[in-house]
């Protein structure tokens, strides 16, 4: 059976979770907006320099550039061979400046990809990325965290954060002090782990149970002080992938309000999280992916998660997001009531979208 809890950065971009591949993928940040339409609108969002159409451009994290109306949107821009990362400042829809964020290489290691993931705000107009990259000399992906300002290629600011004793780590969503993924140990099925950013000190994050086959965190969400709220996916011992949602204390190391979904709140073999942002009413707006049945067209969603006096509602709402024309697409991060990924056929061999959801259809 195919999952989803971990992807390839590679263009093509399913994988198996024996561990033939990895974990891409997102968070966003914002809050709710409004829309008078309850048509959901779909623009394309391909970064310029890939004028061929084997080239792709992906979309897997995105972020509101603080004291402004524009975001911030990481990912990855083949250009012939070279896969690259990159960071994205401008408009939502597009219109704004592409940086080159690939890993430095150094004496005994050089840089063969780079992809971004996630981004946070630092003051002064700095920035935190995580991703991931590989070198020629070691094929396995290592994970990264640079910190400092935006600028095109550069040369400093960049540290490796790999989980200790992985043979791969996928760094996927940054928010604040804490930094969520999935790792691969040297044997056995991935696992999701939190890095604390101010204490350098990685902990595995147990999602249901010990029982668990595989699990791994996409998405990460600030609630204030030591409060965080993390979101992702994991498998039950019959490979059947839920989402999940919960709270964890980074003072404590305390999880609270686990709660496990299926797509659109019904049976359905694949079904993970990949983004959050707060919905503006205590709960939160997530990007939803998943299938019904093995084999069956990927589906992608955005959904809405309220609390209630015990943690979570057990039925959120879920509005079905569908690029007019695509045989594939991925739901990759989410921004106030916008969903972003990627899908394909399209001007490029793979392309990025944004799907404005109205916030009519959303409740």
């Amino acid at each position: 059976m195919t999952l989803h809890l971990f992807r390839t950065i590679q263009p093509s971009f399913i994988f198996s979770i024996a561990i033939t591949s990895l974990l891409i993928s997102c968070s966003g940040g914002g809050d709710s907006s409004s829309s008078s339409s309850n048509v959901i609108t779909y623009t394309t969002i391909n970064n310029p320099a890939a004028t061929s159409p084997t080239y792709f451009t992906s979309l897997t994290g995105v972020r509101g550039v603080a004291d402004s109306s524009d975001v911030y949107i990481t990912g990855a821009t083949i250009l012939g061979s070279t896969y690259t990362a990159q960071l994205y400042k401008g408009p939502l829809t597009g219109g704004g400046t592409y940086y080159t964020m690939s890993y430095p290489s150094s004496s005994g290691a050089t840089t063969k990809t780079t992809n971004s993931y996630s981004v946070d705000n630092l003051p002064n107009g700095r920035v935190s990325v995580v991703g991931s990259y590989n070198t020629t000399q070691n094929e396995s992906q290592q994970g990264y965290i640079y910190t400092g300002p935006v600028v095109d290629n550069p040369s400093t600011g960049f540290a490796t954060i790999n989980f200790p004793n992985a043979s791969l780590t996928i760094p996927h969503s940054v928010m604040n002090d804490l930094v969520v993924g999935g790792y691969e140990p040297q044997t056995g099925r991935p696992h999701a782990f939190i890095y604390q950013i101010s204490t350098g000190k990685f902990t595995r994050l147990t999602v249901m149970t010990d029982k668990n086959v595989a699990e791994t965190a996409y998405g990460v969400w600030h609630n204030g002080g030591t409060s965080y709220t993390i979101v992702g996916g994991f498998t039950e011992a019959s490979d059947i992938e839920k989402a999940y949602i919960l709270d964890y204390d980074s003072s404590t190391g305390v999880i609270t309000n686990t709660t496990a979904y299926t797509f659109n709140n019904q049976a359905s073999v694949l079904t993970h999280f990949e983004g959050i942002t707060t919905n503006g009413s205590g709960g939160y707006y997530l990007a939803g992916f998943g299938e019904i049945t093995s084999g069956s067209p990927a589906l992608g969603a955005l959904v809405n998660v309220t609390r209630i006096p015990t943690g979570f509602t057990s039925t959120p709402a879920w509005v079905s997001v569908a690029v007019p024309g695509a045989t594939t697409q991925d739901s990759n991060t989410v921004y106030q009531n916008n969903l972003l990924g990627t899908f394909s056929p399209g001007p490029l061999s793979l392309n990025g979208y944004v799907a404005n959801v109205p916030i009519s259809l959303i409740k």
